[in-house]
């Protein structure tokens, strides 16, 4: 059996990666951070965003998996943005807290709604208090996601 490659992203050296088939990427530990995955069927390749507030690494991923050949046939997963800022945001009141949690979910929507197909899009996002971990696996196109709780919020592009 062939070891596949593992490639972590995780917001701390770089935003972002990219990777063709066979291999993995996988982020884990986000709760309040977005993670952003991005396959491109035609190609076998993949695509991985994690930040905890938006970047210009997102744009500069999504700019380079909507290039090329399949542009079109690209699948989207969005993963994270869980409102654990309560408290962490010093002299910040829940409201302005759960308004910047808001305005970090919407702005990576946007950013995506604008470069992929409609329809190519599948959003999750976490409830307060809860965290995960996600595998994209280049070889499959398919996305392994692990949860500490089943208790999330499921919402669709279209509710921003």
């Amino acid at each position: 059996m062939v070891d596949i490659e593992e490639i972590v992203v995780d917001g701390s050296d770089r935003s972002w990666a990219k990777t063709k088939s066979p291999c993995l990427l996988y982020s884990g530990g986000f709760g309040p951070c977005i993670v952003v995955a991005v396959y491109n069927h035609s190609t076998k390749v993949g695509h991985m965003w994690h930040s905890p507030i938006y970047s210009e690494g997102l744009n500069s991923m999504l700019d380079d998996a909507a290039r090329g050949r399949g542009s079109r046939r690209l699948s989207a997963w969005v993963r994270g943005g869980a409102h654990l800022y309560y408290g962490l945001i010093e002299r910040a009141s829940s409201k302005d807290a759960e308004y910047a949690s808001e305005s970090f979910r919407k702005g990576v929507l946007d950013a995506l709604s604008r470069r992929l197909p409609a329809g190519s899009i599948d959003v999750c996002f976490l409830g307060s208090g809860y965290s995960g971990e996600v595998t994209l696996d280049t070889k499959t196109g398919l996305l392994e996601e692990v949860y500490e709780t089943e208790d999330y919020t499921s919402s669709s592009i279209d509710d921003f």
